[in-house]
């Protein structure tokens, strides 16, 4: 189970991360909120994640 938040740098790359993080968490990835940062990631990074797991 996972429960995070997932900054994007661009709302075009949302169905690439869900493909990932479906690749890590199954089919059922667990609750998260998506959102694209309006000034961008910090550095060159696409993608900003907060994540809680539990096993």
């Amino acid at each position: 189970m996972a429960e995070g938040q997932l900054y994007l740098n661009s709302l075009d790359d949302y169905d690439g991360m869900n493909e990932v993080f479906r690749g890590r968490w199954g089919r059922e990835p667990g609750v998260r909120t998506t959102i694209a940062a309006a000034a961008g990631i910090p550095g060159d990074s696409l993608v900003e994640i907060d994540c809680i797991a539990v096993r």
